[in-house]
């Protein structure tokens, strides 16, 4: 008797066991992004490809270091690229590494950098970066907020799912 109970038990268990969930992922996951340089339009502009629907978040027209517009944006977009595909792309903020300040990839609110998305020329740059998020309607959104050191987190899930088509930032 305990044997049948047992039997019947473990079969259904294993069939339990595989049943597949039918949710379906948020299209709002970084992770489930993806992100390119558009060269189509002037000026290049850096794109996150979200639920189908392709969102500006750079536009490049300026030449810097020795590289044109569509040089800077095609380098970029493949770091964004690469950070969403790794699962690290959920914050972005302004930071500094070795006395120069970056806009960076960190995977947490108030978690480090683990990736360098940008380097800024300078921290007047820096500062104009962070205003111009400040007031690029995405405090409306919900998807900015301040850590606990001052620094300025744009969670990007929140930022892709309610964007306008205007651009985050320029540079």
């Amino acid at each position: 008797m305990k044997s049948k109970l047992f039997d019947r038990l473990l079969v259904t268990l294993m069939a339990l066991g595989t049943i597949v969930p039918t949710s379906q992922p948020s299209y709002g996951q970084s992770g489930r992004d993806t992100y390119f340089c558009d060269t189509n339009n002037s000026p290049p502009t850096t794109i996150a490809r979200t639920a189908g629907v392709n969102r500006p978040l750079i536009t490049w027209q300026s030449t810097r270091s020795g590289l044109t517009p569509r040089q800077r944006c095609l380098e970029v977009s493949a770091r964004f690229d690469n950070y969403s595909q790794k699962g690290q792309l959920r914050f972005i903020k302004v930071a500094t590494l070795r006395r120069q300040p970056i806009l960076c990839v960190a995977s947490f609110k108030d978690g480090p950098c683990v990736g360098v998305l940008i380097t800024l020329s300078n921290r007047a740059e820096a500062q104009r970066v962070q205003q111009r998020l400040m007031n690029s309607g995405v405090l409306a959104t919900g998807a900015i907020s301040q850590g606990s050191a001052q620094s300025i987190y744009i969670d990007l899930d929140k930022y892709l799912q309610t964007s306008s088509d205007d651009p985050l930032l320029e540079f």
